[in-house]
């Protein structure tokens, strides 16, 4: 039989799953039947495919520039102050920071840097002169999967700084101070010159898109665009859908949160989706504020 405690505890968990419904997955519309009307040419697809090609060839170049021009600013600095800012651990970090279309959180950065370069002075002040790689990884690979800020090529900072840091009663020196400067001040002077150049790259993007747009059918281009990434083939587009059709529409990259509030105030129907003229409305909106 059920004891007493047992039955208060199935009381409670029937109480608390009444109060707490499950959540369940919104269903999509039934497919409008004027859908396959919103299918575009063979040529509008071909041209819509070429025109995100082409930005996203220009935007990459932006992008390959923006990170080569940073190691090469620091590098160039270098000798007038005489003092060291770069080091190859840097090639990565810029790599990380100037892949997107913009540059990742301040967090993952700089709370990804923090923990490696603190591990580096823990096991030089504990260990000295020993092997440091298996520490390094070790702790590194903790302090990533702890703070969730993961950054790999900040491992390479820790490795470096554990075996070139002085003595622990000499870190304070002038020495010990110019060691932690490629992780510091180059890492932050990296990630700043990425959000100058994510503000030319957005520029330029858009300016393309609308110069290719224009010279085109954008009406043509947006239906082809909205089958494109219609995806469930219901004539709606959710917000992971509509995030791919804006990008590339207009070139820019919005994240899931933003592409849910231009649904909720685009989605006259309420049903948390967007069909065709909602979505041709959020692509006008987002032409005239930028």
């Amino acid at each position: 039989m059920m004891t007493a405690s047992a039955a208060w505890m199935l009381l409670l968990v029937t109480a608390a799953a009444a109060e707490v419904p499950l959540l369940e997955a919104r269903p999509r519309p039934a497919p409008r039947q004027d859908h396959f009307a919103l299918k575009p040419p063979p040529d509008v697809q071909q041209l819509v495919r070429a025109r995100t090609n082409y930005v996203q060839l220009v935007d990459s170049c932006l992008a390959a520039i923006g990170a080569a021009g940073s190691i090469a600013l620091l590098r160039a600095v270098e000798k007038p102050l005489h003092v060291k800012l770069f080091a190859p651990p840097l090639v990565p970090i810029a790599m990380i920071v100037f892949a997107g279309s913009t540059p990742p959180p301040a967090r993952n950065i700089f709370g990804g840097t923090i923990g490696p370069v603190a591990a580096a002075i823990l096991l030089r002040t504990c260990l000295g002169d020993l092997e440091m790689a298996p520490y390094v990884a070790a702790l590194s690979l903790f302090w990533f999967k702890t703070s969730s800020c993961f950054l790999p090529p900040a491992a390479g900072f820790s490795l470096m700084l554990a075996e070139q840091l002085p003595p622990f009663h000499q870190m304070a020196s002038k020495q010990g101070m110019l060691t932690l400067l490629p992780s510091t001040i180059g890492t932050s002077s990296i990630y700043a010159l990425s959000f100058a150049v994510s503000a030319i790259r957005n520029f330029v993007r858009i300016r393309l898109v609308m110069t290719q747009i224009l010279r085109g059918n954008v009406h043509s281009d947006l239906k082809a665009t909205f089958m494109r990434y219609d995806t469930s083939g219901d004539g709606m587009l959710d917000p992971i859908e509509l995030k791919l059709a804006l990008r590339v529409m207009t070139g820019l990259d919005f994240s899931l949160d933003t592409c849910t509030l231009l649904i909720r105030k685009a989605d006259a129907d309420g049903d948390g989706f967007v069909n065709f003229e909602e979505f041709r409305d959020i692509f006008h909106q987002t032409i005239n504020n930028n």
